[in-house]
């Protein structure tokens, strides 16, 4: 089971690219300009809370997964 969830309301998305550039190992910029993270579930956040705190509208969430599955929010 993985430590962390990564969610992300990608509709909402404003193609602003900031988590892209602070977090290339996990979020990219696909054809249609929206960001997106290469993987969702984590055993290391690295550097995806700092690109979820910079989203300029917010919508990259971050869980904790707990031991009996459900999940924290940390951003």
């Amino acid at each position: 089971m993985p430590k962390y969830l990564i969610e992300q309301d990608r509709e909402s998305c404003i193609a602003d690219g900031v988590c892209a550039s602070l977090c290339p190992d996990n979020w990219i910029i696909d054809d249609d300009g929206l960001a997106s993270p290469v993987k969702k579930e984590l055993d290391d956040l690295g550097c995806n809370m700092e690109a979820a705190q910079a989203c300029p509208v917010n919508i990259i969430h971050i869980y904790e997964v707990q031991p009996d599955g459900s999940k924290k929010q940390l951003i």
